[in-house]
């Protein structure tokens, strides 16, 4: 599968194909107040909402409490939520010749369906080649998000945040999938992105991380390993 196969139903579960688990519409009238950065992030209405309700389901321990089934429903509601919704074009409503908001917007939608793959593992089948795909997507958005931030009168913290956290999810994305040239990218961009930042060993890197999603599951571990590679590289050069 190399493009999601089915629609999605609304967030009240109405129309036609996949629901969302009950948790995530919970996460809709959860009390934890927005935190400050999804507003300085400027992003799409709709990635922010995305990203807020996971967010509030996987930054909670209550994640720790979803099966399998439930972890396997989430990610295919979300991925198959993600991946058909419009690019923000130069003449949409929340483009306003705005490359920065349109290329984080973007980074963000391609690297939270990657994360979603990484996290929900192999259990029921394989992702590589929709991974794959995705993986390309992110390199190319990241790489307009460089160039817009490079002429952009804004100094947003939030958007060095975001790279450093889509940047870490195409590293370990890639590995395994044949796509050599893409993780070495993804790698030495990883590096100079932890550099800008001043982080320089894994309890730095997953600091940032966990500002943007993270959660706290088994797979973290493929993280930590190929930042601890990308820091050994560091060393010896």
């Amino acid at each position: 599968m190399e493009a999601p196969q089915f629609p999605t139903k609304d967030d009240a579960g109405d129309g036609d194909g996949i629901s969302a688990i009950p948790q995530w519409k919970l996460a809709l009238t959860d009390a934890e107040p927005q935190v400050e950065f999804l507003d300085a992030l400027d992003i799409t209405p709709a990635m922010k909402d995305i990203l807020s309700r996971l967010r509030r389901i996987l930054h909670h321990s209550g994640h720790l409490s979803l099966t399998n089934t439930q972890l396997h429903d989430l990610t295919c509601f979300v991925v198959h939520k993600l991946l058909p919704l419009p690019p923000v074009t130069e003449t949409s409503t929340y483009a306003d010749a705005n490359p920065l908001r349109l290329a984080a917007s973007e980074c963000l939608r391609c690297a939270t369906a990657l994360y979603m793959l990484i996290i929900h593992g192999t259990t029921y089948y394989s992702h590589f080649g929709l991974a794959n795909a995705i993986i390309r997507q992110l390199r190319y958005h990241l790489v307009a998000l460089h160039e817009a931030a490079a002429v952009s009168s804004v100094t947003a913290h939030d958007h060095d945040l975001l790279k450093l956290w889509a940047l870490s999810v195409g590293m370990v994305a890639s590995v395994g999938n044949g796509l050599h040239i893409d993780h070495e990218w993804f790698t030495d961009q990883a590096r100079a992105s932890a550099a800008a930042l001043g982080a320089r060993k894994w309890d730095d890197i997953v600091s940032h991380l966990q500002v943007i999603l993270w959660a706290r599951m088994p797979q973290e571990e493929l993280f930590r390993q190929e930042w601890e590679r990308a820091f050994v590289t560091t060393s010896v050069r």
